[in-house]
């Protein structure tokens, strides 16, 4: 690896073309990267531009909980997270400040809940698993003016900038709409997004349509998934079946996993099943897929199912079979019905030729 004191000893490197620096900026680690922003701001503009791609300060979780119930739990885990004194390059030009302006005006929030509106929300990261304090950031639910409108930008750049083995949001996303008008000036090229090994939504029974769509779409635009997709809700109606069931054969660019539930309508699994069985194209359906059930009663066996065997796994049958396409039935699909952890699930994936 290159030292850093290399870089701050030599310009040399800023005359090579934009590709090789990329590449030599992969090889340094988090704190290699602050260090060089702060010495030079060539660089700092450059690994701003192409920071999605270098390393980032790794946490283990990430989630946003209700503040009240931070105040049950004595003697407290949680360490508060200080507001400021904070650093910040951005040009707050005359566009955005109305924008800005108008979005105070209307009360827009930091926030978006699946339910009820008035719970005030702080941000939790946990930097290992089980282990306390638990770091708050307790940012603005609504910001009332300009500085606060710059806090929370601040805020959210640093968590950008960072990665987390778990995302979780259960019942309550950060709300696209404020996130759009704080970085409306930036390089569209540079999407801000939320960086996690697994994304997981939990949303209540009694959550709007229109808002668990809202909810999906920011884990598919504003997240990077590099494992696991998670979305649960107390039954997946008609409207979400059709999201989910897009999502599997679309998705495999951005989500290598995907756990749905709970799928005790059986309209999900037999869309699928169809689609394996009479599709031509495979290449943008997702790697993996795992359909939730609450009951054993729910879990599908498709009359299409061919080599059917029962097995264990994990000390609990299963039971193990394939599905062919109708077209070339050299292409088929492994699926297992099993149970872990008292819920059941299918897994679904495309069998090597």
């Amino acid at each position: 690896m290159l030292p850093v004191n290399l870089f701050l000893n030599s310009f040399k490197m800023l005359s090579l073309p934009p590709e090789v620096q990329f590449d030599v900026l992969k090889c340094l680690n988090f704190e290699q990267l602050f260090s060089l922003k702060q010495a030079n701001h060539c660089f700092l503009n450059f690994i701003k531009r192409y920071e999605g791609g270098l390393a980032r300060m790794e946490f283990f979780k990430l989630s946003l909980i209700d503040a009240e119930t931070m105040d049950s739990q004595q003697p407290s885990p949680f360490a508060y997270i200080d507001l400021e004194p904070l650093d910040f390059e951005f040009l707050l030009d005359g566009q955005l400040l109305e924008k800005w302006k108008a979005a105070i005006a209307k009360s827009v929030p930091l926030f978006l809940h699946g339910v009820e509106d008035d719970i005030t929300s702080v941000v939790q990261i946990d930097k290992a698993a089980d282990k306390n304090p638990r770091h708050i950031l307790k940012l603005p639910n609504i910001p009332k003016n300009l500085e606060e409108k710059i806090i929370v930008r601040c805020w959210l750049e640093q968590l950008f900038n960072c990665a987390f083995i778990q995302t979780e949001y259960v019942d309550v996303i950060f709300n696209p709409e404020m996130i759009n008008l704080l970085f409306d000036n930036e390089d569209k090229i540079s999407l801000k997004q939320f960086y996690g090994k697994s994304f997981a939504l939990l949303v209540a029974p009694q959550a709007r349509n229109d808002i668990i769509e809202i909810f999906l779409n920011f884990g598919l635009n504003r997240s990077v998934v590099y494992h696991k997709f998670v979305m649960l809700e107390g039954e997946i109606s008609e409207l979400h079946t059709n999201i989910l069931f897009n999502i599997v054969i679309n998705q495999r660019k951005k989500l290598p996993e995907v756990f749905f539930g709970y799928c005790d309508s059986s309209e999900l699994y037999e869309r699928i099943v169809e689609y394996i069985t009479t599709s031509k194209d495979f290449s943008k359906m997702v790697s993996n897929v795992y359909l939730v059930y609450n009951s054993r009663n729910n879990v599908r066996l498709s009359d299409k199912a061919k080599n059917v065997q029962i097995k264990q796994l994990d000390g609990s049958p299963s039971t193990e079979y394939q599905i062919a396409n109708i077209y070339n039935p050299k292409v088929k699909f492994l699926f297992v019905n099993a149970e872990q952890s008292g819920l059941y699930y299918t897994r679904i994936r495309k069998m090597e030729e």
